[in-house]
């Protein structure tokens, strides 16, 4: 019989190979060998699920933490949002409002301040938008831009620098809660040593790691009856990115009013706080323009309005988003106000401090509500659904960071081509785990 520990050695080599390979050598366009070492790494992720033994836990969270390492000098292939990061930075080091115009209106009046600036532009991707990135996260873009002015791989280390430490905070965090809720210690590593969740987040530099982090700042504190300061991290979290918004309403159901109040208060205190150094015509102009691409433009990887879409194309004989984009994200709030409704219907007992499993379980539900009614969905933002799946029974999103990943199969030299066959897979065999999952015997997560 091979040493148990022999075949961890194995395993962490062929993690540390394939992640140096998608940081370094594959482009999204080469799709075998892209989906080949993502592919790898899931199967070493589910067998060491499967094989860690609690003492071996911390053991391989460190392990997880040299697998981000090994991104720190890379270049993102995956996505190319970074260089909006960038971008934003250099026009704050500029004395320009990020939200002030979209980038082609720097180009057109020939508003660069060097030529670095010049080269950065004619690398963006839709040149025609307006940036959409709340005023926390923008003051990450600033600090990027003044360490390393001149140079797009000092900006990536900087801003994946800050990544990293959201990751670690994070992973303390989950570390903590799994004590507190007596869970088992090895689901840290459902979310530690996720393949999507170390390449999307510290590859790809998405700040989902700075909001998760601060996600799950709030739950920690709800968990210890520190209200105020739970306010404080969902506030911060939303001044990285207005998605924990949604989970407003359960705090105005779970709470008694005064509790509520107070809540609510210092939630927008410190939302004011964060907004106020960008907080102008200009923001409330940008961010509406922005987030408004989001209803009625983009589209990608979606299942609902998919669904949707093609009705209007039978029905009116063109794509429908311009009507039906905004009205899914309606009916997303309504059925997210109603589920808080519910859920605080329930015989649990009336504070968080009492019923610390119950919040990551009603948060993972939100979230997936306000996912499955998107008409964008990129890979990276189910990451946040994985941080809240650890601390339920549920794993099917767990399943769906490896399907969501074969998105990327639509890359090729020339651009980009959504298969909705890949698209139509997913959500089949997410919603096929999602329909087991909740049939399967209630089961205890101890």
């Amino acid at each position: 019989m091979v040493n148990k520990t022999r075949l961890y050695a194995v395993a962490f080599v062929i993690s540390i190979i394939a992640y140096a390979f998608i940081g370094y050598y594959i482009g999204r366009h080469e799709t075998i060998k892209l989906l080949g070492c993502f592919s790898l790494l899931f199967a070493v992720y589910v067998w060491l699920m499967a094989k860690v033994d609690e003492v071996s836990v911390d053991h391989w969270v460190y392990a997880s933490l040299i697998f981000r390492l090994l991104f720190l000098f890379s270049v993102p292939t995956l996505s190319d949002d970074f260089l909006r990061f960038i971008w934003d930075g250099q026009l704050m080091i500029s004395g320009y409002h990020p939200f002030a115009h979209a980038p082609i209106y720097y180009f057109e009046n020939n508003l660069f301040q060097n030529t670095f600036q010049r080269d950065l532009y004619e690398h963006l991707p839709k040149t025609e938008y307006f940036t959409v990135y709340p005023p926390l996260v923008q003051g990450v873009f600033w600090v990027s831009a003044k360490v390393s002015p001149n140079s797009i791989a000092g900006s990536i280390i900087t801003l994946r620098c800050f990544n990293m430490a959201a990751e670690i905070g994070s992973l303390w965090i989950i570390k903590k809660l799994l004590l507190k809720f007596e869970l088992p210690k090895k689901n840290i590593l459902l979310y530690a040593l996720n393949p999507l969740v170390i390449i999307e987040l510290t590859g790809n530099l998405h700040h989902e790691a700075l909001m998760i982090f601060f996600l799950l700042g709030c739950v920690y504190c709800m968990a210890y009856n520190r209200y105020t300061l739970g306010a404080i991290s969902l506030g911060i979290a939303i001044s990285v990115k207005l998605i924990p918004l949604i989970f407003l309403p359960l705090f105005f159901f779970r709470m008694d009013w005064r509790q509520a109040i107070k809540f609510y208060a210092v939630c927008v205190l410190m939302c004011v706080i964060t907004f106020l150094p960008l907080l102008n015509s200009e923001f409330i102009n940008g961010i509406t323009t922005g987030v408004g691409y989001y209803f009625h433009t983009f589209e990608f990887n979606a299942s609902i309005y998919y669904l949707i879409r093609e009705l209007g194309f039978i029905f009116y004989g063109f794509n429908i988003i311009a009507m039906s984009g905004w009205k899914l994200g309606v009916a997303s709030g309504l059925l997210i106000v109603i589920y808080s409704f519910y859920c605080s219907q329930s015989k649990s007992p009336k504070t968080f401090a009492q019923w610390p499993v119950i919040v990551p379980k009603v948060f993972m539900f939100i979230l997936f509500i306000y996912l499955l009614f998107l008409t964008t969905l990129h890979p990276w933002y189910i990451t946040t659904l994985v941080a809240f799946t650890i601390f339920t029974r549920y794993r099917f999103s767990v399943l769906w960071t490896f399907m969501i990943f074969l998105t990327y199969a639509g890359y090729s030299v020339s651009g980009f081509e959504e298969n909705l066959w890949i698209t139509f897979a997913e959500y089949l065999v997410v919603v096929g785990c999602i329909v087991y999952e909740f049939k399967a015997p209630l089961r205890e997560l101890k």
